[in-house]
């Protein structure tokens, strides 16, 4: 009776240990479509999706084979409309009295809804009349020094970096800082830059004394900002 007690309990866990790695695997394809679809609002289709996602299973896992079949955005649709549909197979060794050679390999399908800003109107609300609607100024400020705001063209603003999130587009004008590694920063990471381009960089980096952050002028009076005895704010 014993032997076979032990075994039922081997399989048992065997069998909790793979379901414990696809639900891990599962975790971490999710979370990074979780970005992906806050980040929609601002790049509609990112490409950078499929490859950090191979990066961040092959990492954390002890994957043998990893292959995304499909990987769909479909912003216009009569039923799933704005969707982000991820197709997957993975194989994986878990080293367990049920493992057999190849290891074993399972595939699912994620789908989710993009976030867009999307309303029931088929035309978007232009810039222009987005900005006039909501009577927006944009000032910037110093959130960690000073508390002065400053127009565009202040030589303060100018002179300092400005804080953002690393998107395509930042990535196709600046280069990534040798000195701090900003070529580690993934897609979404927060990254400094100057209005005089060169390299984007992270926080740490010494080329980064303070920086600027971008918002409306009356949330900054109401947050006890005043304005720029240089540039008059």
């Amino acid at each position: 009776m014993a032997p076979l007690f032990i075994i039922g309990s081997l399989i048992l866990l065997s069998i909790t240990t793979m379901y414990g790695i696809c639900e891990s695997i599962n975790y971490s394809i999710c979370d990074e479509l979780s970005l992906t679809q806050a980040k929609s609002v601002y790049t509609p289709v990112d490409l950078s999706t499929e490859k950090a996602i191979k990066k961040r299973v092959n990492e954390g896992h002890s994957i043998s084979d990893f292959n995304i079949s499909s990987y769909r955005y479909r912003y216009r649709g009569l039923l799933y409309k704005q969707q982000i549909k991820l197709d997957y197979s993975c194989t994986f060794k878990t080293n367990t009295i049920i493992d057999v050679g190849k290891g074993f390999t399972f595939s699912e399908s994620i789908a989710l809804r993009a976030f867009t800003g999307d309303t029931q109107s088929d035309t978007p609300t232009s810039e222009a009349e987005f900005m006039r609607n909501a009577k927006y100024e944009a000032v910037y400020v110093f959130p960690e020094s000073g508390m002065r705001y400053h127009k565009a063209s202040c030589t303060y603003v100018k002179s300092n970096p400005k804080k953002t999130s690393l998107s395509a587009s930042i990535k196709g004008k600046y280069d990534a800082c040798r000195i701090c590694g900003a070529s580690a920063a993934r897609m979404g990471d927060t990254v400094y830059i100057f209005q005089y381009g060169g390299s984007y960089h992270l926080k740490g980096c010494k080329t980064i004394d303070k920086y600027v952050i971008e918002m409306d002028r009356d949330d900054a009076i109401e947050k006890g900002f005043s304005a720029c005895k240089k540039c008059g704010g």
